[in-house]
């Protein structure tokens, strides 16, 4: 029947609200598992959006009858640019992945591919990224290698 506005609305007994859709914001949490790194080593990435609906568009009622489908372009697009983004980076700098640059560049592809379906994207965090124990095994001992040399080196110019 149309957006409802707050508060108490009569309406014949038989009437029922089939479709209920918040103004408020959505997190959405999605993992992306098994995306390759540049020297193809597989990495699990959780990412969370903030989003809303917006109320003004003519999708919305076309919204609540395909919410299955709506959920999933938005995990397509959310996993596609995932797993773009990190084929162009290394296993040693793919911790760098969780700063602003790469989130900012998300959530303006996001912007792009969702707007037309009345969601809002607010804000994308990639919060967390997951190696396989064995390669962050092997990338910390390298790094404890690397402090203790530098270390020894100090100690030895001193």
């Amino acid at each position: 029947m149309g957006i409802k506005e707050p508060g108490l609305h009569w309406c014949l007994p038989w009437t029922e609200a089939q479709y209920l859709i918040t103004e408020q914001t959505i997190a959405f949490d999605q993992p992306v598992t098994s995306c390759p790194t540049s020297d193809n080593i597989f990495v699990r990435i959780d990412v969370s959006v903030v989003l809303n609906v917006n109320k003004d568009s003519n999708y919305v009622y076309q919204m609540c009858l395909n919410v299955s489908e709506l959920n999933q372009m938005l995990e397509a697009a959310i996993t596609e640019r995932i797993r773009t983004m990190v084929r162009q980076i290394s296993s040693r700098k793919i911790q760098c992945i969780r700063g602003d640059e790469q989130a900012q560049a998300m959530l303006q592809h996001l912007r792009t591919v969702m707007a037309p379906k009345a969601i809002n994207i607010k804000s994308v965090i990639i919060t967390h990224v997951k190696l396989p124990d064995d390669v962050a095994h092997s990338l910390q001992e390298k790094t404890i290698f690397q402090f203790k040399n530098t270390l020894e080196r100090k100690k030895q110019s001193y």
